[in-house]
């Protein structure tokens, strides 16, 4: 309830806008104050709700742009940092999901996190910074997102990634009793050889070559050590791509 986006109200969101402000601060979601085009800022918590509706029938009456300080809701994107802030990844920006629960106060993010923050979630005091502008905010997402910041700018070498989540995907999946059908076979290697642009090991147009398949009736199966002996496979194709003068 307390951080802000001061949103321009456009004919476009005028009846969200007018719903904000209604609601003012104690209902969330809702605004927390309005900014006309000279410069006068009013603050809505020492509002009655009369007052509010006036304000909010007359939001687009003015002569300029009118400034809704909407509070912080799902969607938005945060930049979070963690002191000491060493290298660029220090700072990224995630994407918000407010949680109501009175028993959940505190940050929560995914651990892939971790390493990038040099952090071990042991009590760390995080920074939120919540963009003021579109503009910022769109820099956050397409610069600094969590998902772009993967290796380190100085060496290359990885600095993100789901440890623990790899492990357990690894044995699971390797298990002898373990089979999935064509569907999932075929999705798990689509994500794993498709990847990020500039980073797939095959091309779009590209054939994935499958492996027969371990059992055919009564309908088809896969064993989890194939998809890793496919994927493999394409591996070492890959490679012999490259070397090929």
């Amino acid at each position: 309830k307390t951080l802000t986006f001061p949103t321009p109200v456009t004919p476009l969101n005028i009846a969200d806008m007018q719903n904000l402000v209604r609601r003012g601060p104690s209902q969330y979601p809702g605004a927390v104050w309005v900014e006309f085009p000279n410069g006068q800022r009013i603050d809505l918590s020492k509002m009655k709700e009369r007052s509010r509706n006036a304000i909010a029938a007359r939001l687009l009456s003015e002569n300029g742009v009118i400034k809704v300080g909407r509070q912080l809701r799902d969607g938005d994107m945060v930049l979070m940092n963690r002191q000491p802030s060493l290298h660029k990844p220090s700072i990224m920006a995630h994407r918000v999901r407010v949680l109501f629960s009175p028993t959940q106060n505190t940050l929560r993010m995914h651990y892939a996190n971790c390493n990038t923050y040099n952090a071990d979630y042991d009590g760390d005091e995080m920074n939120c910074h919540f963009p003021q502008s579109y503009l910022a905010a769109a820099e956050s997402q397409f610069i600094a997102s969590t998902d772009l910041q993967f290796i380190v700018p100085t060496d290359g070498s990885p600095l993100r990634g789901l440890i623990q989540d790899h492990v357990d995907a690894g044995v699971k999946l390797t298990c002898m009793n373990t089979f999935i059908g064509r569907e999932e076979y075929q999705q798990l290697l689509f994500a794993a050889l498709g990847s990020l642009p500039g980073l797939e090991l095959i091309r779009s147009d590209a054939d994935i070559e499958l492996m027969p398949p371990a059992i055919r009736k009564p309908r088809e199966m896969w064993t989890g050590k194939q998809v890793i002996s496919t994927l493999l496979n394409h591996l070492r194709k890959g490679n012999d791509r490259d070397e090929d003068p």
